[in-house]
């Protein structure tokens, strides 16, 4: 099982993963809807910080999906699995970004 994680994130290589990681940490600290931005402490992470950049991981996360997808057409056997699973692997979390986030993006645009 560690073995199939050590290859998996070898795959992936460190600029994924740290978009991967961003991507995560944009949706655990998510804030609810109706929150008030905070300017001072570590509310402000919460509040201002990961709001701004939740839109810059969202769009890196599917221009990685696409480039991802192009190389994936000029690979065979193990290259195209591992552009296969990095594709995956942002569209999951982009659908993820999507579902943490969309309580407060409903909220804001008064959607019922």
């Amino acid at each position: 099982m560690f073995g199939i994680l050590v290859t998996y994130l070898q795959g992936l290589r460190p600029m994924r993963i740290a978009l991967a990681i961003l991507a995560i940490a944009s949706m655990v600290l998510a804030p609810p809807a109706g929150t008030k931005i905070v300017m001072e402490g570590w509310q402000l992470a919460t509040t201002l910080i990961i709001p701004s950049l939740t839109p810059l991981v969202f769009f890196g996360l599917l221009l990685d999906s696409l480039m991802g997808r192009v190389r994936l057409s000029d690979s065979a056997g193990a290259e195209a699995t591992r552009y296969r699973s990095i594709v995956w692997t942002d569209l999951l979390l982009t659908l993820g970004l999507i579902i943490a986030w969309y309580p407060l993006l409903s909220s804001l645009g008064g959607v019922q």
